[in-house]
């Protein structure tokens, strides 16, 4: 009964999700709230993949971790430790600092990237689900802006930009396909 429950949570959520819909609500005097559809990939994780048919399926973007994905070792110790004592969270901060000033205009610089990008993805994964270009799109906005800010503090070159991009692109290609 869990998990027919669990499945049926995952499924209601993803097709919400997918679907860019919101359950609407009412504030105490029974007026109707202003509509706050989700924006965004979501993101989900677990064992199990809920059985919501094709079209369900697709508003997942899936990845798959094996054994062996995740190299273990100092190196996620180190970032483990970092984690731990606060520097993603300041990393983040930093990251959204950057992008509150230029709030006003990114809604159509952002709209503009996406159509873009599913374009580019419905060119380079043809024959796959619709949502799987979406959600590819979505995926590479967030890379974009990422590595906007990267090269804005110094953390990489434009050509790292560039190659990193290009790598991105390529990957959520390949688990697309």
């Amino acid at each position: 009964q869990k998990r027919r429950k669990m499945h049926g949570v995952a499924q209601e959520l993803a097709r919400a999700w997918g679907d860019r819909a919101e359950r609407g609500r009412m504030s105490a005097d029974l007026t109707l709230r202003a509509s706050q559809p989700p924006r965004g990939t979501g993101i989900m994780t677990g064992e199990d993949i809920p059985d919501t048919g094709e079209s369900g399926r697709a508003r997942f973007y899936e990845i798959q971790v094996k054994a062996g994905d995740v190299p273990t070792g100092k190196a996620l110790s180190t970032l483990q430790r970092q984690g731990a004592n606060g520097y993603m969270a300041a990393a983040m901060a930093g990251y959204l600092e950057w992008l509150i000033p230029q709030a006003d205009q990114l809604p159509p610089y952002l709209e503009g990237l996406f159509y873009t990008y599913r374009e580019t993805m419905q060119e380079i994964t043809p024959g796959a689900h619709g949502r799987l270009h979406e959600a590819g799109a979505c995926l590479l906005v967030g890379w974009t802006m990422a590595t906007a800010y990267w090269m804005e503090i110094g953390a990489i070159t434009p050509t790292q930009a560039a190659e990193e991009a290009e790598a991105a692109q390529e990957a959520i290609a390949s688990n697309i396909r």
